[in-house]
């Protein structure tokens, strides 16, 4: 099923930034790997944390990464189990 889309307004995307806190951090790279991680958001400032292996050795190869904010279905309005 195709959904329409939109452009956020600035306010949209605060909120959203704000309401949510799943997030999927990619590498890129000869071997591209991606992890979902948990996040914070204050002030301003998006916290996310992670410890020692693998996830850190590809942010020791580059800094170069995607950060993609997504909502778990079960948290949309909409979801029916």
């Amino acid at each position: 099923m195709a959904h329409p889309t939109r452009n956020l307004t600035d306010a949209e995307k605060e909120e959203f930034i704000k309401n949510n806190q799943y997030g999927i951090l990619s590498f890129a790279g000869d071997d591209p790997y991606a992890i979902p991680l948990g996040y914070m958001y204050r002030k301003g400032d998006l916290l996310i944390g992670f410890g020692p292996g693998r996830s850190m050795d590809y942010l020791k190869k580059s800094r170069k990464v995607c950060f993609t904010i997504c909502r778990p279905r079960w948290f949309s309005p909409n979801f029916k189990k």
